[in-house]
């Protein structure tokens, strides 16, 4: 190879040289340079939105900060109602009549509800209805699975804020 390059003219050489190099430095642009810059502008497209994402994020835990605060003071009414009679009431309302048992007073601010072979969701259903409506928070519940869907269920709520 060297003996073929030395028997080329000077002209020849200084184009072939030149050639060689316009081709390295191609290759290594398409090859290096390149993929590096589109990977940092990636990484700049990326970081931008993540710097929006956050800014949201941190507006939105300010406002739900906010309506926290505000709706801390606003507790659900019971209408004057006993714990006893309110949920007595809503799980007859709600689906669970025939699987509500039993409904028995434990100290002045907590129940115990016994179900059996209740719809599981409808139960689930239930119990949210009764925080949301009136701020009873579920204390203990033990669940049996007896078929499918379907569970037995042992209960405690309280009242909210105990």
């Amino acid at each position: 190879m060297k003996e073929w390059f030395e028997q080329l003219s000077a002209s020849e050489r200084r184009t072939l040289i030149a050639g060689a190099s316009v081709l390295t430095l191609l290759l290594l642009y398409t090859f290096l340079w390149r993929p590096i810059h589109k990977g940092v502008e990636e990484t700049r497209a990326r970081v931008e939105s993540q710097r929006a994402l956050l800014a949201w994020m941190q507006s939105a835990a300010v406002e739900a900060k906010s309506l926290m605060r505000s709706s801390a003071g606003a507790k659900p009414s019971r209408g004057g109602q006993s714990l006893l009679s309110i949920v007595d009431q809503t799980a007859r309302r709600e689906k669970l009549a025939t699987a509500l048992k039993r409904v028995e007073p434990k100290g002045t601010d907590e129940v115990r509800v016994r179900l059996e072979d209740a719809v599981f969701d409808d139960t689930v259903a239930w119990l949210t209805r009764l925080q949301a409506s009136y701020g009873v928070d579920v204390d203990s519940v033990s669940l049996e699975r007896v078929g499918s869907g379907r569970v037995n269920a042992s209960i405690t709520l309280k009242e909210g804020g105990a």
